[in-house]
């Protein structure tokens, strides 16, 4: 059995691009923990080891109940690691492929998350890699915000440089794709991507990387109601608003872009969740996603296209 620092690896849950994560077991406090690991091929990349000794300083200036705690830090004869809280109730990427999240399941979540989020934009932190794999639950069912290995400080002494993007294309706005200023909107942009791909079962924009930033740059997202006919036509509005091109037409907080949605989906009859409702072109019988035990849904007529490809790294410099 491998150890790293005190910590003693079981097994591998979790590949991003910027560490391995292990389920590992701390024998001083007696719980397992999650330890994420930098990759080796990246111990001697500056630009790398430093995003990801700082994705501690950036958690630990953001306790929040839904943020994944940070517990320790370390390094382990030139191996970076992080320790955090381990959470098994699978990511909502898992949890929307199985159909575990009903409307108001799903809306409470994305609520809990945009709090999370407005806390870390008033602490002057952009995450900047918002997408279902980087929301994660514990058992209970409890939404957690992860990954802020690519965040930005936008009060930190240090710029980034180059040419390459942060992020992953499906879900990064336009101005990650130009490399113009971020704010917490940009956030907010990503996180309606999330919300549009729950809802209708596909993302607003699919392709290659080039294909995918052009549209998000250029073109509007298409209709929700084209896609789930049981969406109201007014939550294209709202949508739309959050994913508008330009930074300042966007709602001023992510919590108030995610209650105008639930606010918009009160006044509706209870909508079907985007792989769901694709399920029922497929058959007669419509699942009832407001019984308080979900049920796992059906195949989709067609898969949703998750395009998940973190770009190279810019540098960092002082």
């Amino acid at each position: 059995m491998e150890t790293i620092g005190r910590y003693q690896l079981q097994e591998q849950i979790g590949q991003g691009g910027m560490g391995t994560v292990f389920r590992a077991y701390d024998p001083n406090l007696g719980r397992d923990v999650a330890l994420k690991l930098l990759p080796q091929e990246f111990h001697q990349n500056e630009s790398f080891l430093l995003r990801f000794k700082r994705e501690a300083r950036v958690v630990a200036r953001l306790e929040h109940p839904n943020i994944v705690p940070i517990y320790d830090v370390g390094d382990e004869n030139g191996r970076p690691y992080l320790v955090m809280r381990l959470l098994t109730g699978g990511t909502l990427r898992q949890r929307l492929d199985s159909g575990q999240l009903g409307q108001e399941g799903f809306l409470d979540a994305m609520y809990h998350i945009a709090e999370a989020l407005d806390l870390a934009h008033e602490r002057g932190i952009i995450h900047r890699d918002i997408k279902p794999t980087n929301i994660l639950f514990d058992d209970e069912g409890r939404p957690f915000l992860s990954d802020f290995g690519v965040a930005k400080d936008t009060g930190a002494d240090m710029t980034l440089t180059g040419q390459a993007m942060v992020g992953t294309p499906v879900y990064m706005s336009p101005e990650q794709f130009m490399g113009t200023a971020v704010d917490g909107r940009s956030d907010q942009y990503s996180l309606a991507v999330v919300i549009f791909e729950a809802l209708t079962g596909q993302p607003p924009f699919s392709g290659n990387t080039m294909q995918i930033m052009y549209k998000h740059v250029n073109e509007p997202p298409p209709n929700l109601t084209d896609l789930n006919h049981d969406l109201p036509p007014s939550l294209a509005v709202v949508i739309n608003r959050a994913m508008d091109k330009q930074r300042p037409a966007r709602f001023p907080t992510v919590r108030s872009f995610v209650q105008a949605v639930r606010s918009t989906l009160s006044g509706s009859n209870t909508v079907l969740m985007g792989k769901t409702y694709a399920a029922t072109m497929l058959v007669d019988t419509p699942t009832d996603f407001a019984r308080s035990t979900p049920q796992p849904a059906l195949a989709p007529s067609r898969p949703a296209f998750i395009h998940e490809v973190l770009p190279a790294q810019k540098t960092e410099e002082k």
